[in-house]
Parts: structure tokens; sequence; C-alpha cells
């Protein structure tokens, strides 16, 4: 018996625009993540060019860009963050609940 969360990955993986749903980022494709962010692409763009969703392209950012620039600091700056990588608030405490 496959969940929902299953049953909705196959359905992702099996349409092109979301064929990477579920597999391992490489380096080469963080990489490249940074390098979108930088040059101001919006995430629709980022999630259709890296096959992926926008909300996983999302909690990629969060988890691999924010969260390791933020690691240690005692003051850190979310509002600052949020208008830097265009991520609301309310989306980083959702998406963080996933990782």
């Amino acid at each position: 018996m496959t969940s929902s969360f299953g049953t909705n990955m196959q359905e992702l993986r099996s349409k092109e625009e979301t064929l990477n749903v579920g597999t391992k980022w490489t380096i080469e494709e963080d990489n490249k993540l940074v390098q979108e962010i930088a040059d101001n692409k919006n995430y629709e763009e980022i999630a259709l060019e890296h096959k992926r969703t926008i909300l996983g392209v999302k909690i990629r950012v969060i988890s691999c860009i924010i969260y390791p620039k933020i690691k240690g600091c005692l003051v850190i700056d979310i509002e600052g963050l949020s208008v830097e990588y265009r991520i609301t608030p309310t989306e980083k405490k959702n998406e963080t609940r996933l990782l």
C-alpha cells in the first residue's frame, strides 16, 4: 500500500517539469541554485530549471543556504533574510517543520 505522500511523489515524478522531485540534490545543482538566487531568479523559474517544486526549492534554500549562514549566530535578522531570499517568515516556519 502506497501512502498519499508516496502517491503524490510518484505523480510529480511522472511529469517532465517535476521529474527530480525527491531525488538527491547534486553539488552542481546546489552551486547552480546559489547562483540563481544571487542572480535574483524567481522560484518558479528555478523550480522549472531543476525539475523540482517551488516548495522543494525554497526548502533547499532554507536548509542549505540560509541555515548554514545563520548557524551559530546569536542575533538573526529574519526580516532581512526574508527580503534577501524572498521567503516570508511564515513560509520559513512552516517549511522548516518539514526538514
